[in-house]
């Protein structure tokens, strides 16, 4: 079996490895069969990693850092998409015309994640913090 030395999609597949629930063994088998074969202590190591990342992120959710940066960039965004909009009147070309609307979608589809986003860490917040201070939360079920 050929190894795979790209970090990225073996976290990915650690991360499978997790939300499929699979215990430490069947995990390092999962793992040497898509071309990532690790020992046991590797293995836990990326897992702290991941941890650490998830706490990471989570925390940068809750900051007040992450609340001003979402709110002035969403507040530009009504600008964008009334230059989109402008640009899309002007256009005669009709494949132009489309890639516009696209554009618009993929503004609108951005804004309404976002907004999600924020209103689930607003809602959640009391649950994010003491996630925080649960490292347990990502143990393998063995």
């Amino acid at each position: 079996m050929k190894q795979n030395n790209n970090k990225l999609d073996r976290m990915d597949h650690i991360i499978h490895c997790i939300d499929k629930g699979l215990s430490e063994s069947e995990s390092l088998a999962y793992l040497k069969s898509h071309g990532y074969p690790m020992e046991k202590t590797k293995f836990y190591k990326l897992l702290k990693k991941l941890r650490e990342h998830r706490i990471n992120f989570i925390k940068y959710l809750l900051s007040d850092e992450f609340r001003n940066k979402e709110k002035n960039e969403m507040e530009t965004l009504p600008v964008i998409k009334k230059e989109y909009w402008k640009n899309y009147d002007a256009e005669s070309d009709p494949l132009k015309k489309f890639r516009i609307l696209k554009q618009i979608l993929n503004l609108v589809t951005q804004k309404t994640t976002v907004d999600d986003l924020i209103k689930y860490v607003r809602k959640e917040q009391k649950i994010l913090q003491k996630f925080i201070k649960d490292q347990s939360h990502l143990n393998f079920h063995n």
